[in-house]
């Protein structure tokens, strides 16, 4: 990335910038928390995970790094950890700016937290699986996964059961309609980095889920982070930050020079790394158990 004078700053020289940026800023960060995440998404937490995910993905330096640090903040607004760790939201390069994109993890904590939602869950099926949906006046999904796991997914959909004890469900999306999504993202069609690449099958899950939130009783968290999803996709204006982010308005400029004199707040140790972070198992997958529907 360049810097004011022309002249392209080292990975390890943006994420020190980066990490003096939020040092600065560490009460307004404490801040955008909300208090019942604060127990999971602690200032520090936050800031390991971001400068780890500067280093694990080389393209953010490039990026405006007001955008690196707005979509750090979003997420912690949110209570959402970012990486691969938990699968909650990821950080990702597009066009130069850093983009906040929450991930299959993330819209179900979110649901949960909600207190509107008892379980939410996303399924695949595929060739022998026995499938037939009834809508009308009586509607109904009945799955019967075979007893081998095989073959490319013909069909995949979202359920959901809320704390009164209704059913909601959307129409199947099938493998086509999902190829249709991936083809159309930006970010496949600019050739980018996008996690269609490398996670179809759960692209595909996080995909219906976040589409069967339009219909599920909500939360304000959940309903920005499926709408910056959805932005993502189809490439439309992200929708504004919550309200607790209008702050970063503050930040310097892209390539503004910062030396550690201007550090306060404590959030970074003398002599640290800047680019350390918290160890984020590549191994564990972004899926986890949903919640059973009863």
């Amino acid at each position: 990335m360049a810097s004011g004078d022309g002249q392209v700053r080292s990975g390890n020289e943006l994420g020190k910038e980066v990490a003096v940026q939020l040092a600065r800023y560490k009460t307004q960060i404490e801040q955008s928390i909300p208090q019942k995440a604060a127990d999971l998404i602690r200032p520090e937490r936050a800031i390991r995970l971001l400068l780890n995910e500067v280093r694990r993905i080389p393209k953010l330096a490039e990026c405006d790094p007001k955008s690196i640090l707005g979509a750090m903040l979003t997420a912690a607004s949110l209570g959402l950890d970012i990486g691969s760790g938990l699968g909650h939201a990821y950080i990702l390069p597009f066009k130069g700016v850093a983009t906040f994109i929450p991930g299959y993890k993330g819209l179900l904590a979110l649901a949960y937290r909600s207190g509107s939602v008892a379980g939410l869950e996303s399924r695949l099926v595929r060739p022998g699986d026995k499938f037939t949906v009834m809508l009308g006046t009586r509607r109904e999904i009945i799955h019967e996964p075979a007893l081998s796991d095989e073959g490319a997914p013909v069909y995949y959909y979202a359920l959901a059961e809320t704390t009164g004890g209704g059913i909601v469900f959307d129409r199947p999306m099938s493998h086509a309609q999902m190829v249709k999504v991936r083809d159309a993202s930006p970010a496949m069609l600019a050739g980018g980095m996008t996690p269609w690449k490398t996670h179809f099958e759960r692209m595909g899950m996080k995909t219906v889920a976040r589409r069967l939130c339009n219909y599920l009783p909500t939360s304000a968290e959940l309903a920005y982070a499926a709408g910056a999803d959805e932005a993502v996709e189809e490439g439309n204006k992200r929708p504004e930050p919550p309200a607790a982010l209008d702050w970063l308005d503050g930040f310097g400029n892209p390539g503004e020079s910062l030396d550690d004199g201007q550090v306060s707040g404590g959030a970074l140790q003398s002599g640290a790394d800047p680019l350390s972070g918290e160890v984020v198992d590549e191994e564990r997958g972004l899926l986890a158990p949903a919640q059973a529907l009863r």
